[in-house]
Formats: structure tokens, sequence, C-alpha cells
């Protein structure tokens, strides 16, 4: 802080030894002792003050913040319950009818009526391939077997 060298500290000690003297060197070195930890004790108390206000005020602007929030929550609540009425009409309302199929016609046939997505080739068949048996003609008696 001071920033003071060693030959600074050594200039000192021999100025102070002359003007003290050897004999009350203990005594001044006591007192000056006592004198910087009353400079210390009163920084620490400064410091301490200091840290409790700006605490104080920091907890000041947090209860502000948080009377903010809640009375834009009460705020919100209130008009939420203002609005409850006419929420409630409309949940009453019908709901929108769906569409029913044309008679005679199965949804299979209707679907395909709709188009394809864009990943599903135009090629493909849109029903899916019958069973290898139905597809085959019936076997009919010949006739010339039995002739």
């Amino acid at each position: 802080m001071f920033e003071i060298s060693w030959s600074e500290l050594l200039i000192l000690a021999v100025v102070t030894l002359i003007f003290v003297g050897p004999k009350d060197l203990p005594k001044f070195l006591s007192t000056m002792g006592r004198y910087a930890g009353m400079v210390r004790r009163q920084a620490a108390e400064f410091r301490a003050q200091f840290d409790e206000a700006m605490r104080q005020a920091e907890l000041d602007a947090l209860k502000k913040e948080v009377n903010d929030v809640r009375s834009g929550i009460e705020t919100s609540i209130r008009d939420a319950q203002g609005d409850k009425p006419a929420a409630a009409a409309s949940a009453t309302s019908p709901a929108p009818l769906q569409p029913k199929l044309p008679l005679g016609r199965s949804a299979d046939e209707i679907a395909g009526r709709i188009e394809a997505p864009s990943d599903v080739s135009a090629d493909a068949p849109k029903d899916p391939p019958k069973d290898p048996a139905e597809t085959t003609p019936a076997a009919k008696p010949d006739d010339k077997a039995g002739a």
C-alpha cells in the first residue's frame, strides 16, 4: 500500500532509535502497537457498518422487487377472476361438429382421395396387395376333363 522498501525501513529505525533512545524504545513500540490496533479496529468497524448499509440497501431493493411481482400477480389473478364468467360461457358453448362420411362410402374409399405425402411415390399402389388366392381366377370345372 505504501510501498516502503527495506532500505527506507532501516533509515526509519535508525532515526527512531536516535530520537527516542534505546531506553524508551520498548515503551515507544508498545504505544505504536496500541495505536496501530486501534486504527485496525476502527477500519474493521467502518467496513462492517458499510457492509451492513450495503446489505440493507440490497434487501430494500429485493423487497421492492418482490412487492412489484406480488402486485403483478394479484392484478393478473383479479383480471382472471373478472374474465371467469366469459370463460365459463365459452366453455359451455357446443363443440364444432365433425363432418360425417357420405352414405354408402367407406372410410378407405374416402382416404384414397386424400393426397399422398410427398415422400411417397405416385406409382405406389394405394391399396395393399390382395391375397394371391383371391387374385387368381377360380378354377372352373373343366368340361374336357370329364369327356
